[in-house]
């Protein structure tokens, strides 16, 4: 079976053998001096309502038991290069966005083209 020019299909890798930025035992060292596998009673979170933007959280069970079917689908950091969802101007006015910078695109490829 050939797929978009290949022979045949590949699983994915997940990146863990990218050679940019390996993933190194330093990636780690928060998470584990945190996690505390010497001592599982002794863990110090980082989150608290003081410091919110705290990598490490500990949830109480009847918190995680009170959400939606338990999930475990948990966050609480936000990435600030994210757009902020709650805030998005209305549909109309992304889909007019939205077309203008496709026009602005085909316009460019166009001038490309006849080049």
């Amino acid at each position: 079976m050939e797929l978009a020019g290949r022979k045949r299909l590949k699983p994915r890798r997940h990146r863990t053998d990218t050679k940019q930025k390996p993933l190194t035992y330093s990636h780690l060292e928060d998470f584990v001096a945190c996690f505390n596998p010497a001592n599982r009673h002794v863990r110090t979170p980082t989150w608290n309502s003081k410091t919110q933007d705290g990598r490490w959280r500990a949830f109480a069970r009847e918190e995680l038991l009170a959400r939606d079917k338990a999930s475990l689908d948990v966050f609480w950091l936000r990435d600030v290069s994210m757009t902020d969802l709650e805030n998005l101007p209305e549909p109309e006015i992304l889909v007019e966005e939205i077309m203008e910078n496709l026009r602005f695109a085909l316009a460019n490829f166009e001038a490309v083209s006849t080049e």
